[in-house]
Order: C-alpha cells, then sequence, then structure tokens
C-alpha cells in the first residue's frame, strides 16, 4: 500500500525544481521500465501492479518494490491510462567532456522547448548510433517524464548535456551544420567529417549568435506547402542524409 510520502514525492518530481532537488526522476510504463532495468541507472524504488510483479519481479534483483492496485497507480501517473508500473530514478553524475564531439555525428540542440520533440530527437539519435547530444542550457529538461515518456526506453543509451552552446561549439565552426530554412539543401553535401548538426527552436529556429558561429548553413528543401517541420523530423532528415556520406 502506498504512503502518503510515497505519493507526495513521486508527484513531485513531476516539476523540474524537485527533481533537481532530490536528483531524482520518474520513469512510466512497462517499456520504458524495462530499459531502465537493462541499464546502469540506479533504480530508488519501483511501483508496480500484481500483474507486473508477476511477469518481472525477478529483474528487480535488490530494487525496493511496492505493489500497488490499479486505482493507486492511476494517483501516482501521468499517463491518462497507467500502464502498470513506475520507478523512482537516480539522475545519474554527468560531467561533459569535449570528446562528445569525436563521434562520427554530434547533434546540438538550441532552445528545444517542447518535450515530445527532445524525446523524440533522442529516440533518432540512438537509431543512428549518436551516443551524446549537446543541449543549451535553456532546452527543456531531459528528466522530464514526458521527454523519458517520447524516447521510448532510448533515454538510457544516449547522454544529453547542458552547456553553455555557443561557447562550447565556438572551437569547432568548420564542423557546425546549422539547420536553417534558406540553406544549402542538404541534398547537395557530398562528403562531412564529423559534422555536428545544429536544431533550432521550434518557432525561431537556431538563434542568430549560432547561425554567425556554423560555417555551414543547411537546409531540407520544400516540395509542398507546408510552413516547416517538427524539430524531430527535421533532425531524422539531416542526420540520415549526412550519416550516409560518412567517410
Amino acid at each position: 500500500m502506498l504512503t502518503k510520502s510515497q505519493i507526495q514525492l513521486v508527484k513531485s518530481l513531476r516539476s523540474k525544481k524537485f527533481r533537481q532537488k532530490y536528483n531524482q526522476f520518474i520513469v512510466e510504463g512497462e517499456k520504458a521500465v524495462e530499459e531502465l532495468l537493462q541499464s546502469n541507472f540506479l533504480v530508488v524504488e519501483v511501483f508496480g501492479t500484481s500483474e507486473w510483479e508477476t511477469l518481472h519481479l525477478h529483474k528487480l534483483r535488490q530494487i525496493p518494490f511496492t505493489r500497488v492496485k490499479n486505482d493507486e497507480l492511476e494517483r501516482l501517473s501521468g499517463f491518462e491510462q497507467p500502464n502498470k508500473v513506475l520507478a523512482i530514478v537516480q539522475i545519474p553524475d554527468s560531467t561533459f567532456s569535449n570528446k562528445v564531439f569525436e563521434q562520427p555525428i554530434t547533434i546540438a540542440l538550441d532552445f528545444i522547448q517542447d518535450p515530445g520533440n527532445l524525446g523524440t530527437i533522442i529516440r533518432i539519435a540512438d537509431w543512428y548510433g549518436v551516443n551524446d547530444i549537446v543541449c543549451s542550457l535553456n532546452c527543456v529538461d531531459v528528466f522530464n517524464p514526458k521527454v523519458i515518456n517520447a524516447t521510448m526506453g532510448s533515454y538510457a543509451r544516449v547522454n544529453v548535456h547542458y552547456v553553455d552552446l555557443e561557447a562550447t561549439l565556438a572551437p569547432y565552426k568548420n564542423r557546425l551544420y546549422a539547420c536553417v530554412m534558406d540553406g544549402e539543401p542538404v541534398y547537395n553535401i557530398k562528403q562531412v567529417n564529423n559534422p555536428i548538426i545544429i536544431i533550432g527552436n521550434e518557432g525561431k529556429g537556431v538563434s542568430d549568435e549560432i547561425i554567425a558561429l556554423s560555417a555551414n548553413k543547411i537546409s531540407i528543401p520544400r516540395r509542398g506547402g507546408a510552413e516547416s517541420l517538427n524539430a524531430g523530423v527535421a533532425t531524422a532528415v539531416i542526420v540520415d542524409n549526412l550519416a550516409r556520406i560518412l567517410p
């Protein structure tokens, strides 16, 4: 049975303020928790239904487990239809190093605000083997429950770093590929070496400061009447095209 303090803690972790205070975040849903239990994250506690317990209890090892009823899980969950299990997880220590730019492709995000977009981009990075994403300090929090949910488990394999983006990218001017509306069509690019792909804010795009810093401005040619592409879709198109022409 849930205690009042457990309920208060889980609900508080929906706020960035309390995630930072307790250094914890929540993971919900069978798929996301399944990925969690196979990762190196430190799981503080798991709350699950008896149905979930029957199938997965052996995977918990020494992790504290609380059996909950469906109506209790509904009180904890941020989902409209709670999905059998929820976990409290320790936020791992993260030290940024410029070594992340040694990978074949790096994704840099400039003021991405929508949790669904960040989650989708993390999932795309995971698909293409991009291990690290570099975010400006004003991007949405990677441990926001909506971000974690949108990654479909990829949060466990992709590192997300928050940095002063302009200062961090400055030494790599020639490797920067800023995605803008009027840039060189991505299909015209014939070869790249360790590109750093920059995706901008959903409404404003890449900031003027970062555009000025970038030696390369690229775009996705528009053939129809849509005003713009979703940030996640744009990331997938750009990463796919540049990945094809890596040495």
